[in-house]
């Protein structure tokens, strides 16, 4: 820590005034974890008296707190006093203490689900011991299917008292008689327990789809009054109240926290980015991987404050960071009123337009890509608004939807992959963003850092230490969490989770990372589907999360520069190595293709290219001649290697 910052917890985070004029500029990304996010809001006010984060992100529930934290920078930012400036951040330390209470009425099961709803979630009832847990589920099954229950009980009962009238006629006595009864009303009792616990989990099966595969669509049943507002209307107002914006000027867009420049660039070159015509066939010639003039050709643009949040298209099978950068979602405005309140919708209509789906070859004539839902009955498709006239709603929504839990959202594009004349829309669904970067630390990374990006990593009790919150002393490196596998549960969740955390995992010890993130631990009873905590147990977290915060006291950035340094140089010699093994046998095929089968734009763009590319390679020389000085010495372990991957999807 610098001489001359004061310690950040000398800060009183329910003051605002503990957040004017931060000296320094931060990002922060946070993991997701279902109610583990509890841990966030707190963290981000600590790390906020010290630091003005300007980008933002996370997945799942860690993008709510993302979602919220980048609205509270928003008014820090416009306020026009201090006091102002640091009430969206008190606003939001306040989140635990409101939730406390409140947590499980967010989730609002669908009315043709509520049986099911309520037969689960007795089993997270922190306070009722299993006999209590298990007679609710019989309860809630029985009242949900009484047929499937009542149907195999009265048969028995008829089958006993037959087989009972039938002994006591010859003789056997009343005690026989009476022993029979009994052991076929078990005998019927026991199957009509296990019909309705088939029957409905059938029946959940069955109307899981209709709500988008999911017990919670975020709102309220049509005509519920709650004291609570559902989980989408929370966050719309919560968003709004934290960015400090008036009644009329919500809902709060990723424009709002851009800034008007920033917006305005953005807006004016996504609006060169073309609606969704199919690919060319010069454009697939070329490797393109979208209509040309698409995001790859896109200039940065610098927001007063980036958010970014992880969201997963199960339909594509791929991870896409949210919002898009390119036009080629479309949402239907009815299918939409089962997810988002009537203040979104009304924005969404606002700032998009009907979509523009181009055209296909239809019996050698152009037609018009049929633009209608493709639920009869809905009307035509508009195109998703620019990412400047977006609210951030709908991007944590998109981000939160954890499966079976929250209804996936709906959106729909053109399927080009059909043979013309039968290219339509298809629907997408786009679901909980952890299913592919849980924890995407990634996000505003860059080769040389000039800030740094905090990351909170959630994880498990550690079995040797009593520590809750753990950040490695140093940048040494960290060796990964072992995790016995004694069951064939066990290793069926160890697929599932190294399939979903892999990348996650891997990069958190590597250095350059390991030094700025924080692992937050949780007891089996915190956080996860715990949707039923105690005030107790969510202060706790919360206070956890503070505690989390308070680790970077002493961040060296200056070592962690460093780090990233050596790791980049060390990285890059290695690849400009390889470059200019494999370059002399692209020479001649550039040369020769560069005007012909794949032309340029122009000549001059391409002698730009070609000299460009041999000045590269010059500099490759010398750094071989030299004998490659950034490899000097011990990098750090282990060592990371640049090389080509596919770019996550905008």
């Amino acid at each position: 820590m610098s001489p001359s910052l004061p310690s950040m917890s000398s800060f009183d985070v329910k003051d605002p005034l503990s957040y004017r004029d931060p000296p320094l500029e931060a990002d922060l990304v946070m993991k997701g974890g279902i109610t583990s996010g509890l841990v966030y809001p707190l963290a981000a006010c600590r790390l906020a008296t010290r630091y003005r984060f300007r980008s933002v992100g996370g997945a799942s529930a860690g993008a709510i707190a993302a979602g919220l934290t980048a609205a509270a920078e928003f008014r820090r930012r416009t306020a026009a006093d201090p006091v102002a400036g640091g009430d969206g951040f008190r606003q939001l330390e306040t989140i635990p203490s409101v939730l406390g209470s409140t947590l499980s009425a967010l989730f609002v099961p669908a009315p043709s689900l509520r049986r099911a709803w309520l037969a689960l979630t007795a089993w997270l009832e922190p306070d009722w011991g299993w006999l209590a847990k298990a007679w609710a589920t019989l309860r809630h099954a029985v009242t949900a299917v009484p047929v499937w229950f009542a149907l195999p009980l009265l048969l028995a009962l008829a089958v006993g008292s037959w087989v009972a009238v039938t002994l006591g006629a010859s003789g056997a006595g009343v005690l026989v008689a009476t022993l029979q009864l009994l052991l076929s009303t078990l005998i019927g009792l026991g199957l009509g327990i296990v019909l309705a616990l088939v029957g409905l989990l059938r029946q959940t099966l069955r109307r899981l789809p209709e709500n988008g595969f999911g017990f919670c669509n975020g709102l309220s049943a049509a005509g519920a009054v709650a004291e609570v507002p559902p989980l989408t209307p929370w966050l719309t107002t919560w968003l709004d109240e934290v960015a400090g914006l008036q009644p009329g000027e919500g809902p709060l867009t990723f424009g709002h926290l851009y800034g008007p420049r920033a917006a305005a660039d953005l807006a004016r070159l996504l609006g060169t980015d073309g609606p969704t015509e199919a690919p060319s066939e010069a454009d697939e010639a070329a490797g393109a991987s979208e209509p040309v003039g698409g995001t790859d050709r896109l200039p940065r643009f610098e927001p007063e404050t980036d958010l970014l949040l992880m969201t997963t298209c199960l339909t594509w099978g791929r991870p896409y960071t949210f919002p898009f950068r390119t036009r080629v979602f479309h949402y239907c405005p009815v299918c939409w009123q089962r997810y988002f309140p009537p203040a979104v919708l009304d924005a969404l209509l606002r700032a998009s337009e009907p979509a523009s789906l181009g055209h296909q070859s239809v019996d050698g004539h152009l037609r018009p890509i049929d633009d209608s839902c493709v639920h009869p009955g809905h009307g035509t498709v508009r195109t998703l608004p620019a990412a400047p006239d977006l609210p951030v709603v709908v991007g944590i929504r998109m981000s939160l939807s954890f499966p079976v839990l929250l209804s996936a959202i709906p959106l729909q594009a053109v399927d080009y992959g059909r043979a013309p004349g039968k290219q339509g829309l298809v629907e997408v669904l786009f679901s909980d963003g952890g299913i592919t970067s849980n924890f995407p630390i990634h996000f505003f990374d860059e080769l040389l850092p000039t800030r740094p990006t905090f990351g909170i990593n959630l994880a498990d009790r550690h079995p040797d230490s009593d520590e809750m919150v753990y950040l490695p002393a140093t940048n040494q490196a960290r060796f990964p969490r072992v995790r016995p596998i004694t069951s064939v549960v066990g290793l069926l969740g160890a697929v599932f989770n190294t399939a979903q955390g892999w990348v996650d995992g891997m990069a958190v010890p590597a250095p350059g990372f390991r030094d700025r993130v924080v692992e937050l631990r949780t007891d089996p009873s915190e956080g996860g589907l715990n949707l039923k905590m105690p005030p107790a147990t969510i202060t706790r977290l919360a206070e956890r999360g503070d505690a989390a915060a308070r680790e970077f006291e002493d961040f060296d950035f200056d070592n962690h520069r460093w780090i990233r340094y050596r790791t980049a140089m060390g990285a890059l010699s290695e690849l400009l190595d390889t470059m200019l093994g494999s370059y002399p046998h692209y020479r001649a095929f550039v040369e020769q293709r560069s005007g012909g089968s794949y032309p340029f734009r122009s000549r001059r763009a391409r002698d730009a290219d070609r000299a460009a590319t041999g000045q590269l390679m010059d500099v490759a020389e010398a750094w071989r001649k030299a004998g490659h000085p950034a490899l000097a010495g011990r990098l750090p372990q282990p060592r990371p290697a640049l090389r080509p991957t596919p770019r996550h999807e905008k």
